[in-house]
């Protein structure tokens, strides 16, 4: 179990890492279509908050969340420094529409994991 924790601690931190590399490129600038990039930036950071509440333990969700919140924060702020790229709030709320999503999927996951425990005890 710790293993798989390590795992998705650095599996996070690249998807973090590839991002803020991948978006400081050139290429970054209308890779993906208008309306869409916001489906991305939630895709993405619902990825993100998966990794790291797995990575935390699910009592740590809030901190994946902020974890979350400040790396959406410190992407649209460099992005204000890229030629052809912009900050928008309306991107931080899809990074943060995403960490939500993740978090509660998390949470239900674990859930769902509880009843199918407590399913196989009464067999």
């Amino acid at each position: 179990m710790r293993r798989a924790r390590a795992l998705c601690a650095l599996a996070a931190l690249g998807l973090i890492l590839g991002m803020l590399w991948l978006g400081s490129k050139p290429i970054a600038v209308g890779a993906v279509g208008e309306g869409w990039d916001k489906l991305a930036h939630i895709s993405l950071h619902l990825c993100v908050s998966l990794l790291l509440v797995t990575a935390l333990g699910l009592r740590r969700g809030l901190w994946a969340l902020l974890a979350c919140a400040i790396f959406g924060a410190v992407d649209e702020i460099l992005q204000g420094f890229y030629p052809g790229r912009s900050m928008s709030i309306a991107d931080w709320s899809a990074d943060m529409v995403g960490a939500l999503l993740g978090l509660a999927l998390a949470h239900l996951a674990a859930r769902q994991a509880r009843l199918l425990q407590l399913l196989d005890k009464r067999r």
